[in-house]
C-alpha cells in the first residue's frame, strides 16, 4: 500500500444515487471520528509517547509481531483452540412476549490465551486480558440450529444494542440461533478500574492491541468449536466495525464457517487511524520521534489483519457490507478487503457508521445470503 493511501478518494458506486444523504452522513461521521479519535489517541499517547524506557520498549515489542506477519501463515499466527475447553451455560431465561419471546442463556469459559510477547503477560492479565470469555446465546427448543455468531464494535458491546441495530430478533424468528460475543476488555470482560467498556483495548500501546486481537480470534474459535459440538449444522459469523474486522480475520482462519459477513469493517488498524484527524496527528508525531515509517506500523499490526492472509472461505460464502458515507471505517478501507477477496459479494447502503438508511433492505439481503450459504 502507498504511504498516502489515506488521501485517496473515498467514493462508492452508489454516491450518485444518494448524493445528499452521503454528504450529510459523511459530515456527521467526521464529527464522531474526531471525538472518538481524540479518546483513542489520548489513550495511546499516554503509553506510546512517554520518554525513556517506555518508548524504547514499545518499539522493541513490535518486532515479534512483524516477524509472524511476514510468515503469512494464519496457522502460525493464531493459536489453535485446545481440544477441551469447558464452556459453562447459565440458567435459561426468556425475554419478550409470547409467541415472540427469545430463549437466552449466558455462555462463558476461562480463556486459555497465552500472549505472544511473554514479557507483557503479567501487565496484560492485570488489565483484564485472559480471564473469562462471555457470550449471550439465543437458542431454540429441540436442539441446536444453524447459528450466527455476531461480534460487536469498539465500545458498542451491549447485547440489546446489537440485537436492535442489526435486526437479530428477525433472524431468530426466521430459525437461526444467535451468539452475541463479548470481545476482550468489553462488557463483562472490562477490568473493574477501567473508566469505560473497551478502554483496555487501546490503553497500553500497540503490542497490547495486537495481543487483544489475537486473543479475540482464539476465543471466537472456541465458541465455534462449542456450537459445532453442540450439533449446530452451520455456523457463520458477522460483525460490525471492530467486529467486522474480527469476522474478516475469522474468514482467513476458520474454514469450518459457513459464511462471513464483515459490516463497516476496519481492515487496517493503522490506516483507519490515519483516516481520523486526531489520531493522524498522533501517529505522525510517533513516526517522527521513532524514525519509523507508516509501512513499519502496518507491518507491526499486520499479524491480525485480514489483508495478510488468503481467505479460508470460498468467494460465494463472503459478503462485505458497508455504508457509503462512513468516515470511521471509510469506503477506501472497505475497498482494500473487497480487492483482497476477489469474487466476494459487495453491498453498499446509504448512511454512515451509526446511521444506516434502508436498514430493512440490507438486513433482508443479509438474511437471503445466510439462507443460501446454509441451505
Amino acid at each position: 500500500m502507498p504511504k498516502d493511501y489515506h488521501r485517496r478518494p473515498v467514493g462508492t458506486e452508489i454516491d450518485r444515487r444518494y448524493p445528499l444523504t452521503t454528504a450529510i452522513s459523511a459530515g456527521l461521521d467526521m464529527l464522531t471520528c474526531t471525538g472518538l479519535g481524540a479518546t483513542v489517541g489520548s489513550l495511546l499517547a499516554a503509553n506510546m509517547m512517554m520518554p525513556g524506557q517506555n518508548f524504547a520498549r514499545e518499539i522493541a515489542r513490535l518486532d515479534i509481531y512483524a516477524t509472524l506477519a511476514a510468515n503469512g501463515a494464519a496457522a502460525a499466527s493464531f493459536q489453535a483452540p485446545p481440544a477441551q475447553v469447558p464452556v459453562i451455560e447459565t440458567s435459561t431465561v426468556f425475554f419478550g412476549f409470547q409467541p415472540f419471546s427469545i430463549r437466552t442463556s449466558l455462555l462463558s469459559f476461562d480463556s486459555p490465551y497465552e500472549p505472544v510477547d511473554k514479557a507483557i503477560r503479567g501487565p496484560y492479565a492485570r488489565m483484564g486480558g485472559g480471564g473469562r470469555a462471555y457470550a449471550q446465546y439465543w437458542s431454540h427448543r429441540g436442539g441446536a440450529r444453524k447459528t450466527l455468531i455476531f461480534v460487536h464494535g469498539f465500545i458498542a458491546d451491549p447485547y440489546w444494542f446489537n440485537a436492535r441495530m442489526f435486526g437479530l430478533r428477525k433472524l431468530y424468528q426466521a430459525g437461526y440461533d444467535i451468539l452475541l460475543v463479548t470481545l476482550p476488555f468489553h462488557g463483562y470482560r472490562k477490568a473493574w478500574f477501567e473508566p469505560f467498556s473497551g478502554f483496555g483495548y487501546f490503553s497500553r500501546g500497540m503490542g497490547h492491541i495486537n495481543e487483544a486481537m489475537l486473543q479475540a480470534v482464539l476465543d471466537l474459535r472456541i465458541f465455534v468449536d462449542y456450537l459445532l459440538k453442540r450439533g449446530a449444522p452451520h455456523v457463520g459469523i458477522a460483525g460490525y466495525s471492530l467486529g467486522g474486522y474480527m469476522s474478516a480475520i475469522m474468514a482467513a482462519v476458520e474454514p469450518r464457517l459457513s459464511f462471513a459477513i464483515p459490516m463497516c469493517p476496519v481492515v487496517s488498524v493503522v490506516d483507519a487511524a490515519m483516516d481520523w484527524p486526531s489520531t493522524r496527528l498522533l501517529f505522525g508525531q510517533f513516526l517522527r520521534l521513532t524514525g519509523l515509517d507508516l509501512p513499519d506500523l502496518r507491518q507491526a499490526t499486520a499479524v491480525h489483519s485480514p489483508l495478510t492472509y488468503a481467505p479460508a472461505l470460498p468467494a460465494g460464502r463472503r459478503l462485505i457490507m458497508s455504508a457509503s458515507g462512513d468516515r470511521l471505517t471509510t469506503p477506501r478501507q472497505v475497498a482494500l478487503l473487497r480487492d483482497h477477496w476477489p469474487g466476494s459479494e459487495m453491498y453498499w447502503f446509504p448512511g454512515n457508521h451509526l446511521m444506516h438508511f434502508e436498514r430493512a433492505k440490507y438486513q433482508e439481503h443479509m438474511r437471503r445470503f445466510m439462507d443460501r450459504c446454509t441451505a
